[in-house]
């Protein structure tokens, strides 16, 4: 079995000791209510039926994450009533910290053989992230998002190097708003991570976690091992204020040094995004594409939604990958190895319709780092969003910036090309007006325009890398046991020791598979047979056929 736990602070308990994590505070919104009969039975009021629908989605979400977080509270303050306010200890086989991605896998293979307790800050995905058409809107959303703030010095010049980015923050994590993205990637991403060695001091031990019920402090101990899945950005971050990562940067915060691992929080590896922006100017070409939603066909479209199957324009996701070789990469021998990945994309807008393509760069060779904002937390800051110091770092290889342009200036042929010319496009991406000193279509002016408008594709992965004991950047063993400490695991995408080509979903997934196999293989063996792990069974990883196809 295993029981799901939301929690607004948790601790890690390390060697005997607690050690803050994070405080998570959801505030409840005030709303007033309206009457909404005298207000919205006019359409000359409502005003068009699309703006009416649209304009809702963010309340949408607000309200079932309001619902959700009022029903775990009042289930919560049933199942605790009996501790007349004093902590019950309760002690499960494992404790999964994180249902993104990996954690919700993890806890699922786990739980077949274990008890498992699997804790989240936020809740179930609202039922609008199961929509692609609102991608735009949910991805950003405070209710189901932490949003961090980084400074870079190489991508994002038009506002200073300052963005904003998030990260999800309910059941399933980024995975359940990530627009149904899955690619693997090539077979050579993850041939540099085979055959690494291990060592484990066996010293120390960490045996439980604290956590806030809604407010309630409550402890709980795994009598097996503690796994931290909370991501790329969150899991070094976690360490750390645990007292294991860089020694540094723990003196400077105060805290106690239980092992002293310098990779902790650096090699962070992202995918660059840039954009490109295009009208389409042929409607007719358009239509043929389901790209424009005229107003008068928007009920329809509703109708079209809500039937079984489901179609129409809100049902389909107008996406296209392709993955190509760089000159760098041929260079480097790597001619049969992608290092640039493209995306179009259509969104139907009211009276005509734009295509955006969407240019990241897959093997970067800058990296950043994830780091613990001292000044923050020594001022007794909790919150995860402001304690997390993240430099992306992307650009920082100029050689980087030449291949961001040679996908670029690949999109302008693709444009050119007979199957897009009868679309008509033509540029509308805004340029910025530091790039406007340039003379148009040089490679300066769309170098300028990288850098200015370039952020992230939510592409985290690498901070606490998996790697032999004797890479002094390592943080975890091929077993995904951090070194040094004893029952102490990392399952997310921070421990994959360089970045995968294409969206890192499913090479979370297959980390999480492979960790349940690590583990179940070392807490089952040799009571059971040697088929117990999902790995042996190829079989379960074969697409599903729909019968209705």
């Amino acid at each position: 079995m295993f029981v799901l736990g939301h929690f607004v602070h948790r601790h890690l308990i390390v060697g005997g000791h607690w050690h803050a994590h994070s405080l998570f505070i959801i505030s409840a919104k005030q709303f007033k209510f309206c009457d909404i009969q005298s207000n919205y039975t006019d359409l000359s009021v409502m005003g068009k039926i699309s703006v009416f629908v649209l304009g809702s989605i963010s309340l949408i979400i607000r309200r079932y994450v309001e619902q959700y977080k009022e029903q775990d509270l009042r289930t919560s303050l049933s199942e605790l009533e009996p501790d007349l306010g004093l902590p019950r200890i309760d002690t499960y086989d494992f404790i999964i910290v994180g249902a993104g991605t990996a954690g919700c896998l993890l806890a699922g293979r786990l739980s077949v053989f274990f008890r498992v307790l699997l804790l989240e800050t936020g809740g179930p995905p609202p039922t609008t992230v199961n929509n692609p058409y609102f991608f735009r809107q949910y991805l950003d959303d405070p209710s189901i998002n932490y949003l961090f703030t980084t400074r870079q010095k190489y991508i994002s010049l038009e506002s200073g190097g300052i963005f904003n980015f998030s990260q999800g923050r309910m059941m399933g994590g980024s995975g359940s708003h990530n627009y149904n993205g899955y690619a693997r990637g090539s077979p050579l991403d993850y041939d540099t991570s085979r055959d690494i060695g291990i060592l484990i001091n066996e010293d120390k031990m960490a045996y439980g976690v604290t956590y806030l019920r809604h407010g309630i402090p409550q402890i709980a101990h795994a009598s097996r091992d503690v796994i931290i899945s909370a991501g790329a950005i969150l899991s070094p971050l976690m360490l750390m204020k645990s007292g294991v990562g860089p020694p540094q940067i723990l003196r400077d915060a105060n805290i106690p040094i239980h092992e002293a691992l310098p990779g902790v929080g650096q090699n962070l590896g992202d995918h660059p995004l840039a954009q490109l922006t295009f009208e389409i100017g042929n409607a007719a070409a358009a239509a043929a594409f389901d790209a424009i939603l005229p107003e008068s066909d928007f009920e329809k479209e509703l109708i079209k939604f809500h039937s079984t199957p489901r179609d129409g324009v809100f049902a389909k996701i107008r996406a296209q990958q392709a993955f190509l070789v760089s000159s760098r990469a041929k260079e480097n021998g790597e001619k049969g190895w992608p290092d640039i990945l493209l995306i179009s994309t259509l969104f139907p807008e009211q009276n005509t319709s734009q295509m955006y393509f969407s240019i990241a760069l897959g093997r970067p060779r800058s990296r950043g780092s994830v780091t613990l904002n001292r000044k923050a937390y020594l001022s007794r800051e909790v919150n995860d969003e402001n304690l997390a110091a993240i430099d992306l770092g992307s650009l920082a290889d100029h050689t980087d910036l030449e291949v961001m342009l040679e996908a670029l200036r690949m999109v302008l042929k693709i444009k050119e090309t007979s199957a897009f010319k009868r679309l008509d496009l033509k540029l509308s991406s805004v340029i910025p007006p530091s790039c406007k000193i340039y003379r148009f279509d040089s490679n300066n002016f769309w170098k300028c325009y990288i850098t200015h408008t370039t952020k992230t594709f939510w592409h985290y992965s690498g901070t606490c890398k998996m790697g032999p004991k004797s890479d002094p950047f390592a943080v975890v063993d091929s077993k995904f046991r951090v070194f040094g400490i004893r029952a102490l695991r990392v399952v997310d995408a921070s421990v994959l020791p360089m970045s995968t080509g294409s969206n890192t979903n499913a090479p979370t997934l297959l980390v999480a598979e492979k960790a349940a196999c690590c583990i179940l293989r070392n807490h089952l063996q040799p009571n059971f047979g040697d088929k117990f792990c999902p790995l042996d069974y190829p079989w379960l990883f074969k697409p599903v056929v729909d019968p209705h196809k």
